[in-house]
């Protein structure tokens, strides 16, 4: 599996990403974009929901890329698409190394309930041990260090 940066959509008004949240998703793609070498393959995933599509736009425009790959798969929390990722955990984690065959860098754009859930399960099923991420202020990642088997705070 390629790194993997999981990265909690940015602030929002309503539906959408706030200046503030805007700000966040150039950060992240900042930091991603100095985390690889140019040539580098690189996949952007998002939830459909238009915080996660336009922060991971943003961060599209960072790695060079045209624009992120929208997946149903990644929406979640109360307004999120029926028969989610939440009936099928596992099955996620199978997709999550799916989308990650053929790329350097896997970034995936969703809300909290996955980035406080797939960590755990992925960490299982890598053997990434170590300290688990907990809870995830919206704007902030995780990145997978796989080389070192830990999490660290994008």
């Amino acid at each position: 599996m390629p790194q993997l940066a999981l990265i909690r959509h940015g602030d929002l008004i309503g539906r959408e990403l706030s200046p503030l949240g805007e700000q966040q998703a150039d950060q992240a793609g900042h930091w991603l974009r100095n985390m690889l070498e140019p040539a580098a393959a690189r996949r952007v995933l998002c939830s459909p929901a238009p915080r996660a599509r336009s922060g991971a736009a943003i961060i599209c425009s960072h790695l060079g890329l045209p624009q992120p790959e929208e997946e149903p798969r990644l929406w979640s929390g109360p307004d999120g698409v029926p028969d989610s990722w939440e009936e099928d955990v596992e099955g996620l984690v199978d997709q999550v190394l799916a989308w990650s065959k053929g790329v350097e860098l896997l970034v995936l754009v969703t809300h909290y309930e996955i980035c406080a859930s797939l960590p755990l399960h992925l960490a299982a099923r890598l053997g990434i041990g170590g300290r688990i991420p907990g809870g995830l202020s919206r704007g902030e990642g995780w990145w997978v260090e796989l080389q070192n088997k830990r999490w660290c705070l994008i």
